[in-house]
């Protein structure tokens, strides 16, 4: 621009701001909005603090007092709404005055939900509100100036989002109503948790919010299986812990310039999974064969084959690395000893106790069809191991996996089928002697249809066993008969894509199958486990990372033992975490690493159900209640987060129903939908979970061929001669239809 014209722009300017106000308009202006949702009185809104609104109905609103153009503007909640209490939240509450009124400013209330929300009178005398599970406020005299509706939601729909990364839940928050409430005098909470969820090296603690703020702790003291505090105003309140105890993985990676292979630890965001790191490394030796982790998190164990020292690490030996109880980094290794396979480990497994490590030892070919099971004793000091000691031969055909029931007193293993002995592609259940780790057996035998049989898991519970079978495509599923040692199958689910990796989750509800894939759409999946018949509810179809694109190839699985996430490998060199649906099984992506080394080998650690003290040696695993095993302490017996024997302060919001039928099926259909049960073309959906206390409809269709009249029996949780039925799913149930020609 030309310097004259620069200056007559100037000029022009100046005399616009020299002109006088038009005399027909405001130099100031209005801030205002809409309320949607309000059912309660009471509600006050202010303008920057001040300019106190009381409003009494839905619709546009409107502050007394007008700002001048280029002042800024913040629209907050002073007093939130009672009878019913009720949560009111602003939105496009904060601006700068732009020469014109200011309309869009969004007030949104909710009411929490009646099955939930207590609602409870209290006045100046002071008394306590009391809402579900035993929650309390107890309000002293003085601390009020007039009666108050006091409300107790188990609830948080509205509450700030919790982003503490390094916190995990203890129980469900409550919400404590009306917002805004301040007291003259201190009120106390009485909130409930489940001391089975928090590890016994950590504090279990309340936190709380603010609208619109973040969650902080407050001082908190425990009293059984309350957690009780002293507020001065309401909000939301939260019970966690902080685990003293890291969550990490450990894997693979070739680092540094020439690349040298070594172990990486990263650690686990509890909130979201994510990995971060490497936050420690260590050399590893020639051709890592297997990991696994001390369930104390104290140690570390690798399984190299090859044939030459790499790293200062000797071939064919298991390496033992030490990790910090602090933060999970890992030295080492610290110690090894060898094995007896040339070719390396294909499998290690920690024995329930911590006392024993059992590799699995596995000759690839026909031709040198062999293998054993080896047994090694654990130092609880150093995690050293002892010379190896073989515990079970293979008759011709190599032992391709193990895996122990929860207490520690069968082993179950998988052969391959080289050879038509009666090992050729069969499971095998072992009783182990608990003193020195020995297995006597077979004691019991499951066929698996000559199918080679590769990796086995056992739900927590003991009750149900998997088995994968990459040649037949298929999940192989059998009850354990944990008294004469005998394994039933009792199913078997496609996978089409030869399933290669196989785990399942603390607290016995998925299972989760990685596979080869023949395309590119998915390589990890997860199943629900119906708690009643052992039968697999397919949850949700992933895809990992694939670094580079292409995922034709071998997919490794882990479950995170606090039964949060999911970490899988590919063959591309992709570690991939998933968040896990604690309700559905469903699974989410969280990110991961993208440089680890495959055949990947690794491990997690973390605070697990069944393990939570720095035990290694002389435990045992007891099932309160009959539940899950709670954790292990040195010297025996239980202790540590199983304080209320298993009762569980959090109830399931959903409860499964299953349904079986006669020899003449039928068509089976639930109304909510859910279950279809008699049609191939929609995948036999025999079982599915309700919401607790619903009620189901059940409707059965006898086949239409051949033309008959038929009469109906329904048994079980259910009951009626009609084809409708219902059952209220106040637990899980199961029921049974007969059809029987007239």
């Amino acid at each position: 621009m030309h310097v004259k014209e620069k200056l007559g722009a100037i000029i022009i300017a100046t005399l616009f701001v020299a002109c006088p106000t038009d005399p027909g308009t405001s130099s100031n202006f209005s801030v205002g909005g809409n309320v949607t949702g309000l059912t309660g009185s009471g509600l006050v809104l202010q303008n920057n603090a001040a300019d106190n609104l009381n409003v009494t109905a839905n619709g546009s609103f409107t502050f007394a007092k007008t700002l001048a153009d280029g002042t800024a503007y913040t629209v907050t909640v002073l007093t939130q709404p009672i009878n019913p209490n009720q949560t009111c939240t602003p939105t496009k509450n904060t601006g700068v005055i732009a020469s014109t009124n200011m309309t869009n400013v969004v007030i949104t209330c909710t009411t929490p939900s009646s099955g939930s929300n207590v609602i409870t009178s209290i006045g100046t005398t002071g008394g306590t509100a009391t809402g579900n599970y035993g929650a309390q406020i107890i309000i002293p005299a003085g601390a009020l100036p007039s009666t108050l509706e006091i409300g107790m939601a188990r609830d948080s729909t509205n509450a700030p989002a919790f982003s503490l990364p390094d916190i995990d839940f203890a129980g469900a928050p409550y919400e404590l109503t009306p917002h805004g409430t301040t007291f003259a005098v201190p009120v106390t909470v009485r909130i409930p948790f489940d001391p089975a969820q928090v590890p016994d090296d950590a504090v279990p603690t309340l936190y709380k919010a603010e609208i619109g703020g973040t969650f902080a702790a407050i001082p908190t003291t425990v009293d059984g299986n309350m957690l009780i505090a002293s507020i001065s105003n309401f909000s939301w309140v939260l019970p966690a812990y902080v685990a003293t105890r890291p969550r990490n993985v450990y894997a693979l990676q070739k680092i540094g310039s020439p690349a040298v292979l070594n172990v990486a630890s990263f650690k686990i965001n509890a909130m979201t999974g994510v990995l971060t790191g490497p936050t420690s490394t260590a050399p590893t030796g020639d051709s890592p064969k297997a990991m696994v982790a001390h369930p104390s998190g104290r140690f570390l164990y690798i399984s190299h084959g090859g044939t030459g020292v790499v790293n200062g690490v000797n071939p064919n030996n298991i390496q033992v690395y030490q990790l910090d109880s602090v933060k999970g980094n890992l030295t080492g290794p610290t110690s090894s000893v060898g094995t007896d396979s040339p070719s390396g480990p294909v499998a290690m497994v920690i024995h329930p106790s911590g006392k024993f490590l059992y590799v699995v030892n596995q000759e690839p070919t026909a031709i040198t069809a062999g293998g054993n099971i080896l047994r090694y004793l654990i130092d609880g000091t150093t995690g050293a191991l002892s010379e190896p000691t073989t515990v079970a031969g293979n008759d011709g055909n190599s032992p391709t996996a193990i895996a122990f029931n929860p207490a520690g007193t069968l082993a179950f293993i998988p052969y391959s089928a080289y050879s038509s002995s009666d090992f050729g592609g069969q499971i095998k259940m072992y009783s182990v002697n608990p003193t020195t780790g020995a297995l006597t057996g077979p004691i019991g035998n499951g066929s698996t249809d000559n199918n080679t049989s590769f990796g086995v898991a056992v739900e927590p519970y003991g009750k149900f066993a998997y088995v994968i079978s990459p040649s037949g495509n298929q999940i192989l599923a059998y009850f354990i008969d944990s008294v004469n040692g005998y394994l039933f199958p009792f199913g078997h689910t496609v996978i089409l894509g030869n399933p290669s990796a196989l785990a399942t989750d603390s607290f016995g509800r998925f299972v989760y199958v990685g596979r080869k894939v023949p395309d590119l759409n998915v390589n990890l999946l997860s199943y629900r486990i119906n708690p009643n018949n052992g039968g697999l509810l397919l949850s949700s179809e992933v895809l990992t990372s694939c670094v580079g694109g292409g995922c034709v190839g071998a997919v490794t699985v882990i479950a995170d033992p606090q039964g949060q996430f999911v970490y899988a490998t590919d063959f591309k060199g992709g570690l991939s975490a998933f968040q896990v649906n604690i309700t559905s099984g469903a699974l989410t992506a969280s990110g991961g690493v993208t440089n680890v080394i495959f055949p990947t080998v690794f491990a997690v650690t973390g605070s697990s159900p069944v393990w939570q003290n720095n035990c290694t040696t002389n435990c045992t695993v007891t099932y309160p209640n009959g539940g899950i095993p709670f954790c292990c302490t040195t010297g025996g017996g239980s202790s540590g987060g199983s304080s209320g024997g298993g009762t569980n302060q959090n109830p399931p919001t959903k409860h499964y129903l299953t349904v079986t039928r006669g020899a003449l099926g039928g068509l089976i259909v639930s109304s909510p939908p859910g279950i279809k049960y008699g049609d191939p073309a929609q995948g036999n959906s025999f079982a599915a979970d309700f919401p607790t206390g619903s009620t189901v409809q059940l409707s059965v269709t006898p086949p239409s061929t051949p033309a008959q009249a038929y009469d109906v029996t329904w048994s079980g949780s259910c009951s009626g001669t009609l084809k409708t039925t219902s059952v209220q799913m106040n637990s899980d149930k199961t029921c049974h239809v007969e059809l029987m020609p007239r």
